[in-house]
């Protein structure tokens, strides 16, 4: 009696979606945006620390506000965070997988531009940074995915990581349509910041609790990982911020 071969399906393939909000510190491009006075208040608070974007002597809503109306010109006053890091250390993971797999595939990382609108020289030029970052280890995809078009579906049929920063928006915004009863993806890891999304001036440790429990109320539906706001932060010493401000008032 003849004996069928039972054969290992693929796994699908391991992709990195990034919003530039995260691969940036579009954070410090608004407070730029906003003066020098506002700059250097949230920057000598505690900023790598903090616990919600509420910056001592800066108005939340006002800062709010400038948030949601950012443009290229924020990105362009941003500065590369670690996240930027964690992509090379996603795609040397990935290969040590495939080195040790019968399946080969190349790392992907789909970089998601919403909600800037840049030209394409502009996309390239983000392209080309990103190759650098990760040494070239990664195939690189552009996407302009708004938080309703980056549906429960696409991240269950496409990715294996989402990193981004509002991610509570994009939970709710999911939750009021639905999508959620309709298509899971708690095998998909969302990276998102250890931070409040509304004014707090809590300690960071009187809110870990809170943060456990969303992590485990999201469970079926995504894997959420909050990670310290330091990695969604620029990445420079204090004593580079000096030389950072006083590039802005070139541009």
């Amino acid at each position: 009696m003849a004996t069928q071969e039972t054969k290992t399906a693929p796994p699908k393939a391991s992709r990195l979606l990034i919003e530039l909000d995260c691969l940036f510190d579009t954070r410090l491009g608004v407070l730029a945006s906003m003066g020098d006075d506002a700059l250097k208040a949230a920057l000598n608070s505690n900023y790598y620390n903090r616990v919600s974007d509420y910056f001592p002597g800066i108005d939340y809503d006002t800062f709010k506000e400038n948030y949601s109306k950012r443009d290229k010109r924020t990105l362009f006053n941003s500065i590369v965070t670690p996240i930027g890091r964690f992509a090379k250390e996603f795609a040397l993971a990935t290969l040590d997988n495939v080195n040790n797999s019968p399946f080969h595939y190349q790392p992907e990382i789909i970089v998601n531009m919403y909600p800037y609108v840049l030209t394409p020289d502009e996309q390239t030029l983000i392209v080309k940074g990103v190759k650098e970052l990760t040494s070239g280890l990664c195939n690189i995809e552009c996407v302009f995915l708004s938080p309703e078009k980056l549906t429960p579906l696409y991240l269950k049929l496409n990715l294996s990581i989402l990193v981004m920063y509002e991610y509570d928006k994009w939970l709710e915004v999911h939750a009021q349509s639905n999508e959620w009863k309709k298509h899971t993806a708690p095998d998909v890891t969302l990276i998102a910041p250890m931070i409040s999304m509304i004014k707090t001036e809590r300690s960071s440790s009187s809110l870990e609790e809170a943060f456990v429990e969303m992590q485990k109320t999201v469970a079926p539906f995504v894997n959420l990982k909050l990670f310290p706001i330091e990695k969604f932060c620029l990445s420079l010493k204090p004593e580079h911020f000096q030389k950072y401000t006083e590039s802005l008032k070139q541009t």
